[in-house]
């Protein structure tokens, strides 16, 4: 009975360690949304991490602030976009498993409604992006 009782227990440990193995490494990413002019913070925006699937996203609170969980570990695109703004895209944004990312607010994914040069910082990185808006036609 005791070789049932110990063999039933190397048999869920196994079964364990492979369902925990498969699920990959994740971690979480949060920031704030504002506008670019008036640095003033954007309540309802949309932010995905692109190319997941499911689709990973959330909205900003009342404070602009977003948190998106389960973000996979690696080089990420986020998107954001709100109503009236252009869509702001800031690619290879990494996402370690030691810690979670912080787009800080001073730092933040600005969005700007015409044609603009973003900066970005992340930690001791800047990233400097050219944003351009071009006219539909008519």
């Amino acid at each position: 009975m005791t070789i049932f009782i110990k063999l039933l227990a190397l048999i869920v440990l196994l079964s364990c360690a492979f369902v925990a193995q498969g699920q990959g490494l994740t971690q979480t990413v949060r920031g704030t949304i504002t506008d670019k002019i008036s640095k003033t913070p954007l309540p309802g925006a949309t932010v995905i991490i692109q190319n997941t699937a499911p689709l990973i996203g959330a909205t900003t609170d009342t404070d602009g602030n977003f948190k998106l969980s389960r973000v996979p570990v690696g080089n990420q695109t986020i998107k954001a976009s709100f109503i009236g703004y252009k869509e702001f895209e800031l690619p290879n944004v990494v996402v370690n498993s030691g810690k979670e990312t912080v787009l800080k607010a001073n730092d933040s994914c600005f969005i700007g409604s015409n044609e603009s040069r973003e900066i970005i910082n992340r930690g001791n990185d800047v990233v400097t992006m050219m944003v351009a808006m071009s006219a539909p036609p008519k």
